[in-house]
């Protein structure tokens, strides 16, 4: 089982699978590596408003969630 703060072998985030975020189940993504977030922060930003319905409000913490599995693999060739 790996640890999800272990960042060996340049792993930036997890891809989760659907959970209910509230408002109906989502899927999201656990940011890992902080110091990748803060560099593509403002290009992240400008990919969620261009991509997700609500943009940038998507993200909350070290988590990004994401109303479809077809947006998550939009999103993990993008920054994967």
């Amino acid at each position: 089982m790996s640890n999800i703060f272990d960042l060996h072998e340049g792993q930036r985030f997890i891809n989760g699978g659907e959970f209910d975020y509230g408002l109906g189940p989502n899927h999201y993504i656990i940011i890992k590596d902080f110091a990748w977030w803060i560099q593509n922060e403002v290009e992240i930003y400008q990919w969620m408003e261009l991509n997700l319905p609500k943009g940038r409000m998507h993200h909350e913490g070290m988590v990004i969630s994401i109303p479809y599995e077809k947006m998550v693999t939009a999103f993990l060739l993008t920054w994967g």
